[in-house]
């Protein structure tokens, strides 16, 4: 049986000799995600992120901060979309700034 990694193990840059270019990346990859289980999975994150800012919300003394940097048409707005769309917009608040 194949061990689970996290998400920050598979994403992280081990040394190497020489340096690591961008241009050795292949940006259409998309590790640690597998295409047959990727909608049912984030339906279950959209159904435990409603849950979380409900419970924030009651709480009333806590909130969440995420930031997101990327260049251009790196897919913040793509990210946002989805993850406003699956919580409440009313208790959202989104600022851009450069």
């Amino acid at each position: 049986m194949a061990k689970i990694r996290s998400v920050r193990e598979i994403l992280r840059v081990r040394p190497m000799k020489g340096q690591l270019t961008l241009a050795d990346i292949d940006p259409r990859s998309t590790p640690g995600v597998r295409k047959p289980t990727a909608r049912a999975d984030r339906a279950n994150d959209a159904e435990k992120l409603r849950q979380l800012q409900e419970r924030l919300y009651a709480e009333g003394t806590r909130s969440v901060l995420l930031v997101l940097q990327g260049m251009d048409t790196s897919g913040k707005d793509g990210t946002i979309i989805h993850v406003i769309g699956a919580v409440d917009p009313q208790g959202v608040q989104i600022t851009g700034f450069k």
